[in-house]
């Protein structure tokens, strides 16, 4: 399992891919580099169906900014 506390030791590269929407079938975008924020990792409960449950979330800063252009690209319908 993931260890965000762990992650500057550990090698450990991260990569940040992101699809504009489900419409654009096996369309992603690479990003860049991520590294996790520290003591940003947080359990909450989500409800799946019927059920509810536990999730580990951790915010994560890209290596460098998105370039502007793809950025309005990604996030303009």
């Amino acid at each position: 399992m993931f260890d965000p506390k762990q992650y500057r030791v550990s090698g450990l590269i991260l990569l940040l891919f992101v699809q504009k929407d489900e419409l654009e079938k096996g369309e992603f975008y690479y990003l860049g580099k991520v590294i996790p924020i520290k003591d940003s990792e947080k359990q909450i409960e989500m409800s799946r169906k019927e059920e509810t449950v536990p999730v580990v979330t951790i915010d994560f800063e890209l290596e460098y900014p998105v370039p502007f252009e793809l950025y309005q690209y990604l996030v303009n319908r």
